[in-house]
């Protein structure tokens, strides 16, 4: 499955209630997938938060706060790689 697809299901998956484990499986799925640039990792990140401060279970708590542990590193490896960090948003 792609990163992308991986990340909408998260997306997508904070409004469920309850989620059965759908939520912590995809946390874990998209941890695992290789980020090609910043914009999924913003997106990435802001799911994190959103779980973290709203958690459905306490395993949802434990799976995001170990994905949010993970930001710093894959900023990073997307660093190293050569990627565009720079602000996703152009203001006129």
């Amino acid at each position: 499955m792609s990163a992308e697809r991986i990340l909408a299901r998260l997306e997508d998956a904070r409004h469920l209630r309850p989620s059965g484990g759908r939520v912590e499986r995809a946390i874990r799925a998209f941890t695992r997938a290789r980020l090609a640039d910043a914009e999924s990792l913003i997106r990435f990140h802001e799911s994190l938060l959103f779980l973290r401060a709203y958690p459905q279970t306490r395993g949802v708590l434990s799976e995001a706060e170990r994905a949010l542990a993970s930001i710093p590193g894959r900023v990073a490896s997307l660093r190293k790689a050569g990627a565009d960090l720079g602000p996703p948003f152009f203001f006129a």
